[in-house]
Formats: structure tokens, sequence, C-alpha cells
């Protein structure tokens, strides 16, 4: 079940032990997709089932200042959220930060796991726009280093 959509189409926010849905901040989507978040973090913590990841939809929201995006990441159990974020926690203490990539010198940084996303509904997990997604990524070029993580508790 996701959250229970009351008569003008809010979304109550589900109590803290039921939250699935992953919060990333600062994250380049043009050098990231879908495919490269899921696979890092099935990677990463081990055992750990993501079900959705989404980097367009509604909740997606892009820093003017920076292009970063928010991204949400959609796993299998609370119990699997609650992991990953003590997991960050410990191997970042300070900042909360991930980097993601292959281990080369393509690993992105500077990603923040910020904390767990009120629904576990989000507006795209229905249908998603490949080929938007692809012209998004062609386009892209350029590579600035991203900001510190604000908003931590």
């Amino acid at each position: 079940g996701g959250g229970i959509r009351n008569n003008n189409n809010n979304i109550e926010p589900l109590p803290e032990g039921a939250r699935k849905v992953l919060i990333l901040t600062n994250v380049p989507t043009q050098y990231l997709s879908p495919r490269d978040i899921r696979a890092h973090f099935e990677q990463t913590y081990e055992g750990v089932q993501v079900r959705h990841v989404s980097t367009t939809s509604d909740e997606c929201t892009v820093d003017p200042a920076t292009g970063l995006s928010t991204a949400y990441v959609k796993v299998h159990t609370h119990e699997d959220a609650r992991r990953v974020l003590e997991e960050v926690g410990r191997a970042s203490p300070d900042t909360g930060q991930i980097a993601i990539g292959d281990g080369g010198d393509d690993m992105v940084g500077g990603i923040c796991v910020t904390g767990l996303y009120e629904s576990n509904l989000l507006g795209d997990n229905k249908r998603v726009d490949r080929r938007q997604q692809q012209q998004q990524q062609d386009t892209a070029t350029g590579r600035s280093t991203p900001p510190t993580c604000s908003g931590r508790p």
C-alpha cells in the first residue's frame, strides 16, 4: 500500500515505520541513469531489493544553480531503507554522501542520502518515457563539482 489520498488529492504522510523510499539529493541525472542508481544500491547494500528509481517524476526537483536533481529510490521493505540509511551514516557520518559509478574514474560523488520520503507512491512509478530520458542524457555536457549536503538532520 502507498499513502492514503484524501479528497483534495494530497497524500497523507506515511508513518516513519512504513516508508520505503529513500531521498537522494545532488544527483547529476545527466551522468547517472536510474539503472546506474539501482545497480549501486543492490551491489553496495547486500540483500537490498530496489523496486523503483525515480529521476524524472514530478517529485524530482532540479536546482537551477547546479543542475543537480532530487531522485528517489524505492526499496522492498522499510527495513531495507533503514539499513541503507544506517550504512550511509556509518560510511560518511559527517556528510551522508555516497559515490555512484563503476569504481573507476567515472565515480560520481557528493550524492546525499537525506532520509525517507513521506510517501511510497511516486509519480512515474507506472510509466517512464524512455525516449525523453535518452534525450536528456544525450544533450548533457560538462561536469561541475557537487555542493556539500545541506538539510541533513
